[in-house]
C-alpha cells in the first residue's frame, strides 16, 4: 500500500457476490463474430475493405443475414473518410436495390484528438438504436504525432474502446496490414501490437493474389472463437461471399504440403516413399494426386456412416454402443434397454442425493464411502470391456463429471435422445454438442429408473448453482428468492459470527449498491422464513387431501380470476401499443406531406422523422412479444391434479428439507418488513409448484 495520506483501496468483488450478480452477457452485432466493443479489420489496400463493410452496414440495418450468421438489427454509421457522397452512392447502387433509412455515412469527421469522441456520442444519443459504426480508415482519425511507440498506439486506440463499451455498441475500425510475410494474422497489422493489443476482436482479410477473387477472413478475438471464412469476390454486385467456414470445415486449417517448408517441418510418409524435405523425388510429384484421392475415399466414407447412423437415429433406434449405467442388454429385442437392479440402486441414490440438495462433488464422496465401483470399473469387471484411459485399480473415486451427465440424462426417464453431440469431421473428432431442436427425441422407449417428480426436482436444484456457503452449508433457497421491489435475488448471508439462527437473506441489488436500485434491504432470517413457507406448504396439502372439493374449485377459480385479469392488462396494453402505432403512421404522412410542400424545412424534419422512427421501432419489438404473452396466458391451464398427487406423496411436513421445498415450491418473493411495527408479519409471496399463490 502507498504511503501516502490519501489511501486508496481497490474496489474489490468476492466470487461469492460476483457469481449472484445478474451481469449483462455479451451482445453481438453479428452473432458468433462481431461483438460488442473494439474491432479491428485489417488488409492491404484496395483489397475490398471496404466493400465488406458497406454490405455489413447495410444489411444490419436491414436486420438481414450475414451469410448464414443472424444480425441484431439497427442504426449503423459508416465514416467513409476516404469516399465522397457520389462513389459511395454508386457502390450502393451496386450491392442493393433497397436501403433503409437507418444506415448512415459521413465522409468528413473530426480526429480522436479534436472532437470524435463527442460526434460519436452525439450522434447515438440522436439514434439510441446505432449498434455499430464503422470508421474507414483508422489512419484518417489518428493524432499527427510522431510518437510511434506501443503506448502511444494503445492509449490512442484505447480511446476509442472505452466509447464502444460505455455506448454499448461496435465500433468498427478499418486499417492496412504490413507487406511482409506472416503467418500470425496479428503481426501483419500496420503499426505496434498497441493497436491488436487494445482490441476486442481482430479480422484480416488476405488473398494471395491480387487478380484473385477469393480471400481468406480470418477472425480472432476475446469473445468469439477463431475460425476462418472462404470467401469469393463476385464482380456483378461487388459483394463477398461465403464458401467455406472454419468452425464447419477443420480441413481449411490443416497445413498443406507447401506449408511444410514455410513452417520449418518435414513430413515422412514411409509406404508412399514421400519426403517433404526431397523437393527433386517423383514420388513427391504425384504425393498431392494420392492425397486427393485418400480424401475423397476417406470424405465419402465419412458420409455414408454418418447417413447410416442418422437414419436409425430418426427411427428412434438407440445409437450408441455404450450401455447407460443402470440398465443392460436385452437379449431378447436388439437395441432396447432393460434394468440392471445391481446398479440401479446407486442410479436411484444419486438422483435422491442431489433432490436433497447435496453437489456432484459431495455424491461423490458418498458414493466411494459406500465402496460402489464407478461405471467403467463395474462395466470391467462384469463385461470385460475397458474404457480407453481408465485406470481399473481406482474402483471407487468418481468423477463429478460422470455424475454431472447421469443427473442430466434423460434416459433415466425411460426416454431415447439421440444425436446429442457430434464431431466436426471425419478428421477431427472433438466432440460438438448439437442444438437441442435438431436432435431426435422419443418418450418411454424403455422402462424409467427414476419418476417424473424427481426428475424435476433435480433438475430445479442443479439449475440453482446450489454453492457451499462460508460456513460450510448449502443455501437450499438458492435460485427461489427474489425481491418483490426490484425483482433481484436474494443473497445468502452468515455474518461474522455464524450462528445458524443468525442466518439471514438480503437483497443482491441493495447489497452491491446500498444507494442503487433497491433502496431497502428485503432481510429475512432463514429461520424464520423456513417456519413461514412450512407453514405455508402444510396448509396447502392439507386442504388439497381433506377438502379436495373446495380446494379444486378455489384453485380453479382463483387461476381463471387472475387469467382473467391478466389478459385483460395484456388485451388493453397491446391495443395502445397499437393505437399508437397507427397515429405514428398518420403522423409520419403528414410530416412527408409538410416537408415537400416546404411548410417544414429539412433539418427539422429529419429531427422529428428520427425520433418518431425510434419511437415506431421500439413499438414494433414490444408488439410481437405482448401478443406472445397474451397467447400464453390464453392456453394457461391448471394443474391442481398434479399438486393433489404431490399432496398424497407427504400429507404433512415436519422439517423443511432442500428436497421438500425443491417439489412445493417454484419461487418466493420477500416484501420489505414494516419496522414501525415490530409485531407485523412478514409479507411473503410463496408461488406453489402447479397451482402458484395458495391464498
Amino acid at each position: 500500500m502507498c504511503e501516502t495520506e490519501t489511501k486508496k483501496k481497490f474496489n474489490a468483488i468476492d466470487g461469492e457476490t460476483l457469481m449472484d450478480m445478474n451481469l449483462p452477457r455479451t451482445k453481438f452485432v453479428i452473432k458468433g463474430i462481431l461483438p460488442q466493443g473494439l474491432a479491428i479489420i485489417a488488409g492491404a489496400p484496395k483489397i475490398g475493405k471496404s466493400w465488406l463493410m458497406l454490405d455489413w452496414c447495410v444489411k444490419i440495418a436491414k436486420g438481414e443475414n450475414i451469410w448464414n450468421f443472424k444480425t441484431t438489427k439497427g442504426t449503423t454509421l459508416y465514416l467513409c473518410l476516404e469516399d465522397k457522397d457520389s462513389r459511395i452512392q454508386d457502390r450502393l447502387l451496386t450491392i442493393t436495390d433497397e436501403v433503409t433509412s437507418d444506415v448512415y455515412f459521413v465522409t468528413d469527421c473530426c480526429s480522436l484528438s479534436d472532437g470524435l469522441e463527442e460526434q460519436i456520442r452525439y450522434f447515438v444519443n440522436e439514434h439510441s438504436n446505432t449498434v455499430l459504426i464503422v470508421i474507414d480508415t483508422l489512419q484518417k482519425v489518428r493524432q499527427n504525432t510522431r510518437d510511434t511507440s506501443y503506448a502511444s498506439d494503445y492509449k490512442e486506440i484505447e480511446t476509442i474502446k472505452k466509447i464502444a463499451d460505455e455506448l454499448q455498441i461496435a465500433i468498427l475500425l478499418v486499417h492496412h496490414m504490413r507487406k511482409q510475410d506472416d503467418r500470425d494474422p496479428l503481426n501483419k497489422l500496420s503499426g505496434t501490437n498497441g493497436i491488436a493489443g487494445c482490441a476486442d476482436t481482430i479480422f484480416t482479410l488476405d488473398r494471395s493474389k491480387r487478380s484473385q477473387n477469393s480471400a481468406t477472413l480470418i477472425c480472432t478475438g476475446r469473445d468469439i472463437e477463431y475460425r476462418e471464412f472462404e470467401l469469393n469476390f463476385n464482380k456483378d454486385d461487388c459483394v463477398w461471399n461465403l464458401i467455406a467456414d472454419s468452425s464447419e470445415n477443420p480441413d481449411m486449417l490443416m497445413p498443406d504440403e507447401m506449408e511444410f517448408p514455410h513452417r520449418d517441418v518435414r513430413y515422412i510418409a514411409v509406404n508412399d516413399n514421400y519426403d517433404s524435405q526431397d523437393i527433386n523425388s517423383s514420388s513427391n510429384e504425384l504425393a498431392p494426386f494420392k492425397n486427393l484421392f485418400n480424401e475423397w475415399f476417406a470424405r465419402d466414407t465419412s458420409k455414408k456412416i454418418r447417413a447410416v447412423i442418422k437414419s436409425k437415429a430418426e427411427r428412434g433406434e438407440r445409437i450408441g454402443s455404450h450401455i447407460p449405467y443402470g440398465y443392460k442388454k436385452d437379449h431378447d429385442r436388439k437395441g432396447h434397454l432393460i434394468i440392471n437392479e445391481e446398479t440401479a440402486k446407486n442410479v436411484k441414490l444419486i438422483f435422491q442425493l442431489c433432490a436433497t440438495g447435496m453437489g456432484p462433488r459431495n455424491i461423490a464422496k458418498i458414493l466411494a464411502e459406500k465402496k460402489i465401483p464407478r461405471p467403467s470399473v463395474y462395466r470391467y469387471e462384469n463385461d470385460g470391456v475397458i474404457i480407453q484411459k481408465t485406470d481399473i485399480t481406482d474402483r471407487y473415486s468418481w468423477a463429478t463429471k460422470t455424475i454431472v451427465g447421469m443427473l442430466e440424462n434423460e434416459v433415466y426417464l425411460g426416454h431415447t435422445v439421440n444425436c446429442k453431440t457430434t464431431t466436426l469431421s471425419y478428421k477431427d473428432r472433438k466432440k460438438k454438442v448439437v442444438p437441442i431442436e435438431n436432435q431426435f427425441r422419443f418418450e418411454n422407449t424403455h422402462e424409467a429408473i427414476i419418476d417424473k417428480e424427481t426428475w424435476d426436482i433435480v433438475q430445479k436444484v442443479r439449475e440453482g448453482r446450489r454453492r457451499i456457503t462460508k460456513s460450510g452449508n448449502i443455501n437450499k433457497y438458492s435460485g427461489l428468492l427474489y425481491c418483490a421491489d426490484c425483482g433481484a435475488r436474494l443473497t445468502y448471508n452468515s455474518g461474522n459470527k455464524p450462528k445458524p439462527k443468525s442466518y439471514y437473506f438480503m437483497c443482491s441489488s441493495y447489497r452491491r449498491h446500498k444507494d442503487g436500485d433497491c433502496v431497502l434491504p428485503h432481510r429475512i432470517r432463514e429461520i424464520v422464513l423456513d417456519e413461514i413457507v412450512r407453514e405455508e406448504i402444510n396448509q396447502a396439502i392439507y386442504c388439497a387431501v381433506n377438502e379436495k372439493d373446495k380446494f379444486v374449485e378455489c384453485i380453479s377459480k382463483r387461476s381463471l380470476s387472475e387469467s382473467r385479469k391478466k389478459l385483460s392488462q395484456k388485451i388493453t396494453e397491446l391495443d395502445k401499443l397499437n393505437n399508437r402505432k397507427n397515429e405514428l403512421n398518420v403522423i409520419f404522412r403528414k410530416l412527408y406531406e409538410d416537408n415537400a410542400l416546404g411548410k417544414i424545412p429539412d433539418d427539422q424534419y429529419r429531427l422529428l422523422s428520427d425520433s418518431y422512427t425510434a419511437e415506431l421501432h421500439e413499438l414494433k419489438a414490444k408488439i410481437p412479444e405482448l401478443q406472445n404473452q397474451i397467447n400464453e396466458i390464453k392456453t394457461e391451464e391448471s394443474n391442481v391434479d398434479r399438486f393433489i398427487a404431490l399432496a398424497n406423496k407427504y400429507i404433512y411436513i415436519e422439517e423443511l428439507t432442500s428436497e421438500i421445498l425443491r417439489t412445493f415450491v417454484s419461487k418466493i418473493t420477500i416484501h420489505e418488513n414494516d419496522k414501525d411495527n415490530p409485531g407485523a408479519k412478514y409479507e411473503i409471496d410463496i408461488f406453489l409448484t402447479h397451482i402458484g399463490k395458495f391464498w
